[in-house]
Parts: C-alpha cells; sequence; structure tokens
C-alpha cells in the first residue's frame, strides 16, 4: 500500500512504529486488538474518500525516501563497515586490562 499510494489503516502495535511516525497523508490507525476502533477508522477513510477529500498522497514517495532498497543496503553496509573496523586502544591503557 505504501509503494503504491494507496491508503493505510494501521495498529498501533509496535512493529509498526516506524511508518506511525511519518509524515503520510492518507493513514488512519487505532490501538491494536481495538475492533471498534479499526472500524472507526474504515468508516473515517471511507467518508474522506465520499467527500472527494483525495488529496495527492505522498506514501510512494515516502517509500522511496526511507526504505529503498539500495538506500537500505548501503545503511547496513555501512554499519557493517564501522563494526569491522579495528578497535583503537588509548596507548596508557594495556590491552590486557580492557578486557
Amino acid at each position: 500500500a505504501l509503494s503504491a499510494d494507496l491508503p493505510i489503516i494501521l495498529s498501533e502495535a509496535p512493529g509498526n512504529g516506524d511508518l506511525l511516525h511519518r509524515p503520510l497523508s492518507h493513514l488512519w490507525r487505532a490501538p491494536a486488538g481495538d475492533v471498534a476502533a479499526f472500524g472507526s477508522a474504515i468508516g473515517e477513510w471511507a467518508a474522506a474518500r465520499s467527500l472527494g477529500a483525495d488529496a495527492p498522497c505522498n506514501h510512494r514517495e515516502i517509500a522511496r525516501s526511507h526504505y529503498d532498497q539500495r538506500r537500505s543496503f548501503d545503511r547496513v553496509l555501512r554499519l557493517y563497515g564501522r563494526l569491522s573496523a579495528p578497535v583503537r586502544r588509548p596507548a596508557s591503557v594495556p590491552a590486557y586490562a580492557q578486557a
């Protein structure tokens, strides 16, 4: 839905936190497990749609800027590079004392 510029209705479950904090233009939310709140969110989406409130959606652009495969791989490679870099120990502390 994100990359296709479709509206999204998400639960506020911990795994959705990243998306819930993005400035998505067509996002409705409900507490995890709250069936009535999900029904309300679906009703709000339907009402917005029937009123012609179909403003341009920014989901695809957010998907490109934050979840692009190349950018994600580049971030992972930079992290591995930092983690695999040799550790520099201060000259004043012997290596055996740092273990």
